[in-house]
């Protein structure tokens, strides 16, 4: 499914195709993807897109996908001294 997210003005940070994951507290799921959106609107957009709910029902009984949007943060960091 992810393919059809990060075509739409995304990014993507990682997915666990690459070599290095590890889970050190909890379970892992076997595919983990984290993608950027511009927005939290433009990442539900997405989501809500033709497109992303056409994989979803080529998904559907065939997998589990836990999906969570989340805002984004640009505040102070600890480092900012």
């Amino acid at each position: 499914m992810y393919p059809v997210l990060v075509h739409r003005l995304s990014r993507l940070l990682c997915a666990s195709f690459r070599p290095r994951l590890a889970a050190i507290e909890g379970k892992l799921r076997s595919r983990v993807v984290v993608i950027e959106f511009p927005s939290y609107d433009a990442a539900l957009n997405c989501y809500r897109s033709p497109e992303s709910q056409k994989a979803k029902a080529l998904r559907m009984g065939k997998g589990v996908a836990e999906i969570v949007v989340l805002e984004g943060y640009d505040g102070a960091q600890p480092t900012d001294g």
